[in-house]
């Protein structure tokens, strides 16, 4: 019967496609909009497995997962079926995850996440000694890094269990096999010891804040069951440096029956600066309250000389939106210059005073020093982008990068019906960053790059002037609006020119340009229309681009940290109808926009200067 409704749907599926291409099931579309298919009408995808995921259908994204893994390269796919395993238990649902670790054993037999898979069946049958049987005869380097912390975490379940369950010397078979480990001589104590050491492995493996906040506190509430010469036996036989880290600050707990002073504390972080408790736990040591010192901290550079006005600016925005909000944390703002070391004293400062939510820092060389972090300890939205390297985990990168102004051009273009593009490039970073991106985008949409030149380079721009641009081929401008004038003065009216919000400028020399030329960029939808500026506090005559922009983005960023706060942020989907844009944030921790695309004649023309954005850079960049 299964089986029969599911190819009944299957078959409505196709009906209702074939309706849509004929328009009998849907409006049809708008110029410039596509159609969007019912998910099972396409090929579902692993985001479609983790956004069900994150709405609580665990089942459901299992059944999706399990559709990718039948597609990809068989190099993947045992790790696509162990997230499916994962999937079905966490339910639990030992049925179907063992389904899963039938083709696993296919697939990949002696694989870590098929040991992994069948370690956790064996504790969902209450089968410790097996669990810990399969996991001891795996080897941490064989594990796979999206699968370490999984690992980590089932061994100390299953040393937990074993340390609840057997107080006594526990027998094993004659009959055991040959790599199951030699148990004979564990006892509870050995037990214990196994899971505070797996639950150290685990805090420097997983990448959840979730887990990494569940896993933390198991291993202080397995650390204060202990005795204090059991603590102090363990670090002193310990290689782990993340469980001496632990272990020494259980130990410091036990010496003050009150709280630990401040000077302890603080010796203790500058010894393991690598570590970081989450949970506000070191507030909790200290014998303060955490519920009662809980604020979120808006740390921006208002004393400084050269970004005081940006900063000003975001601030504004920030109080705007809260105004007549009623929210259960306080706002505090914590002042400092533009220095990163500033900066990072008053990240300290904040963490110290109980922040448990923090907004900054605004510039990018000041994001560049939280960067180098794996870990941070509160939820952080940035104020800018590092578009390079990892991110620490509980980062989100909320800030305008022309970079990701250069892939809503590309997407954008795409729909306008052009397939071909040439680069013109001016000569700063942002320039750099934002020719880069755009061929990005334009090539993974599967689009052409037929060349790239200096935005300089006027005899170049003749010379294709000269032989014609093919219909389906449009310029885009890496440069502001100054650095790309004359190239756009010697451009034919026939080019459809496209750019980022540099050309967004109320300079006299647009009135100069050809009435008829094509010219598109994008900008937040405050600069996006003639009348979006009525309500701006920032409307003085013509406004100025960078202050607008802040302005919405501290707007936005304090309605994102609203949903930060509330815990209803949903990944790669439309999350908030914003100042800056349509938001949405990637799993990655970095948020996109939506911005509208306009013609030069049409925009709200700005006051831009190209070296306002170059100041939010580090010096190096400029």
């Amino acid at each position: 019967m299964e089986t029969m409704n599911h190819a009944r749907k299957l078959q409505l599926y196709i009906f209702c496609a074939i309706a849509v291409a004929l328009s009998a099931c849907s409006t049809a579309p708008q110029e410039g909009t596509q159609a969007t298919l019912p998910v099972a009408a396409r090929d579902r995808t692993v985001e479609d497995a983790l956004q069900l995921k994150d709405d609580g259908k665990a089942s459901d994204a299992a059944s999706v997962m399990l559709e990718v893994s039948e597609r990809v390269a068989h190099d993947l796919r045992a790790q696509y079926l162990f997230e499916a395993g994962q999937l079905y238990y966490s339910v639990p649902d030992a049925r179907h995850a063992g389904e899963v670790l039938r083709k696993l054993n296919n697939t990949a037999p002696n694989s870590g996440y098929t040991k992994i898979l069948k370690a956790q069946l064996a504790l969902l049958a209450g089968q410790t000694q097996d669990a810990i049987a399969v996991l001891g005869s795996t080897a941490p380097i064989d594990i796979a890094p999206v699968s370490k912390g999984i690992f980590w975490l089932t061994l100390a379940k299953a040393d937990e269990t074993c340390a609840a369950t057997q107080p006594e010397t526990p027998s094993v078979p004659a009959t055991a096999g040959k790599n199951r480990p030699k148990l004979q001589n564990r006892t509870m104590s050995a037990c214990t010891q196994d899971a505070l050491r797996a639950r150290a492995e685990a805090n420097d493996s997983l990448t959840s804040p979730s887990d990494l906040s569940q896993n933390q506190d198991a291993l202080w509430r397995l650390m204060a069951a202990q005795s204090t010469p059991d603590l102090q036996a363990l670090k002193a036989k310990s290689a782990s440096h993340t469980l001496q880290a632990w272990l020494d600050l259980a130990l410091l707990a036990r010496k003050s029956k009150n709280s630990v002073p401040n000077a302890a504390i603080n010796a203790w972080s500058a010894k393991y600066a690598d570590q970081v408790v989450l949970n506000q736990r070191l507030l909790a040591l200290r014998g303060l309250h955490p519920e009662k010192l809980r604020h979120v901290a808006v740390i921006l550079p208002t004393k400084s000389k050269d970004l005081g006005r940006f900063a000003k600016a975001v601030w504004d925005g920030f109080q705007s939106a809260q105004k007549n909000a009623h929210e259960p944390y306080p706002i505090k703002l914590y002042e400092t210059d533009a220095s990163p070391a500033a900066m990072l004293a008053a990240y300290r400062s904040a963490l110290d005073k109980g922040a448990n939510l923090i907004v900054g820092p605004l510039s990018r060389s000041s994001l560049s020093l939280l960067t180098q972090r794996r870990l941070l300890a509160v939820p952080t939205v940035a104020l800018n982008v590092v578009e390079e390297g990892k991110y620490p985990i509980n980062l989100y990168q909320f800030g305008l990068p022309i970079a990701q102004e250069a892939r809503v051009v590309a997407r954008g273009a795409k729909e306008k019906g052009f397939s071909d593009a040439i680069v013109l490039k001016g000569n700063t970073a942002l320039d750099a960053r934002s020719s880069e991106a755009f061929i990005d985008e334009w090539t993974q949409l599967h689009q052409s790059v037929k060349g790239a030149l200096p935005v300089q380079d006027l005899p170049g721009i003749g010379q294709l002037a000269s032989g014609g641009l093919p219909a389906g081929t449009m310029i885009f401008v890496a440069a502001d609006f100054q650095s790309a004038l004359p190239a756009i003065k010697a451009m034919p009216e026939n080019w459809s020119v496209f750019g980022t919000s540099a050309l967004n400028t109320n300079s006299p020399e647009v009135a100069q340009l050809n009435k008829r030329q094509k010219i598109y960029f994008v900008d937040v939808p405050d600069l996006a229309g003639k009348n979006a500026l009525s309500d701006s506090p920032l409307q003085t005559g013509k406004p100025d681009a960078v202050l607008t922009r802040l302005h919405a983005l501290g707007i936005d960023a304090y309605r994102f940290s609203k949903l930060l706060m509330r815990d209803e942020l949903r990944y790669n989907r439309p999350l908030l109808n914003g100042e800056t844009g349509k938001l949405s944030v990637t799993r990655s921790g970095n948020v996109e926009r939506d911005l509208p695309l306009l013609s030069l004649q049409h925009a709200s023309l700005a006051s831009y200067h190209a070296d306002d954005l170059a100041k939010l850079a580090p010096p190096g960049e400029r």
